[in-house]
């Protein structure tokens, strides 16, 4: 009811039209804002990416990113293979009786292409 009443009071207002010189201002102060606008720089803007494809490329990222992390925490020791240690008994403290000895160092490993070193065996040896 009220509001039927308040219509009635406002309708004649509905019909009338600010003037010309009004509404051509208005266009003007919309244009000059439109015109001085400059388009975003390539870091603001957006790219609309489908919410599937963002989230399967998320989890690929991580995947990778762990099995890389786990990798590099497996072969932290380095790969050296063959590698001969000539050195005197004093370096090795409770060895006696192998001043002229050398003490042989051999690694094997197995190494996965995007795993990393999936399996190690070392051994040592001492050669006369």
């Amino acid at each position: 009811m009220i509001d039927d009443e308040f219509d009635e009071v406002l309708s004649p207002l509905r019909e009338t039209e600010p003037p010309v010189e009004v509404q051509a201002a208005n266009r003007a102060a919309v244009q000059a804002a439109l015109a001085t606008h400059e388009p975003l720089r390539l870091w603001q803007r957006s790219v609309a990416v489908p919410m599937p494809v963002a989230l399967v490329t998320a989890a690929l990222l991580l995947v990778s990113a762990l099995f890389n992390l786990a990798s590099g925490m497996r072969d932290r020791s380095g790969s050296r293979q063959g590698t001969t240690i000539n050195g005197p008994a004093e370096a090795t403290p409770g060895v006696a009786g192998i001043a002229s000895s050398r003490i042989a160092y051999a690694e094997t490993q197995r190494y996965v292409s995007g795993l990393g070193v999936i399996d190690r065996q070392v051994s040592y040896g001492i050669t006369e």
